[in-house]
């Protein structure tokens, strides 16, 4: 049986190393540099060994690439933009927001949906009214349970801390700002 030696894999950061050393021997035993020369010495002592060559042209392959890419967009006038995944045209972006909104359906408020690109302005403002005060809403509950919480050590319930009458005045002071009367409000809290 024939025993075949695995040939020793050299990582970009060995043939990075191994070029920045050549170069920091030379600066140190010379009075004159040249990368030319510097370039053809290591062509030759490195050139035959296709790991290292291999190593070496992954590591900047990427970098060069990318930089002729960002030239190129920088180029044509912003036409294009950069993203987490590379570069996208404009109009691929705008395209693929277009396509995602095709798939959006809002509720109409009679229990069926219709497309995002189907609504008109007086549908988009209505949509915006409706989850303003869903929004609203949820900020009178975050601060009537933020002040509560405040008042209160981690180890007692809301009901063993608070009597009614000051359920009731922190659910006012929360909710009150609000255009509707207070007592709905009040109602709305004993319902609940």
């Amino acid at each position: 049986m024939a025993v075949v030696a695995q040939p020793d894999i050299t990582t970009s950061d060995e043939a990075i190393g191994s070029l920045r050393e050549l170069v920091r021997e030379r600066w140190e035993e010379s009075d004159e540099i040249n990368a030319a020369a510097l370039v053809a010495e290591f062509r030759e002592t490195h050139g035959a060994d296709v790991a290292f060559l291999t190593a070496f042209f992954d590591e900047y392959l990427y970098s060069v690439v990318d930089n002729i890419i960002e030239t190129l967009a920088k180029d044509s006038r912003q036409r294009f933009v950069r993203t987490a995944s590379g570069f996208v045209s404009r109009e691929k972006l705008e395209e693929n927001t277009r396509t995602r909104l095709a798939h959006v359906f809002e509720a109409n408020g009679s229990g069926t949906y219709r497309s995002f690109l189907t609504l008109r302005k007086q549908d988009l403002l209505e949509l915006n009214a409706r989850d303003q005060k869903v929004v609203n809403t949820r900020r009178q509950w975050i601060s009537f349970r933020r002040d509560l919480a405040r008042r209160m050590d981690s180890k007692r319930v809301v009901g063993e801390v608070f009597s009614t009458n000051d359920l009731e005045a922190a659910w006012r002071k929360a909710f009150a700002p609000t255009t509707q009367p207070q007592s709905a409000h009040i109602n709305a809290f004993h319902s609940e």
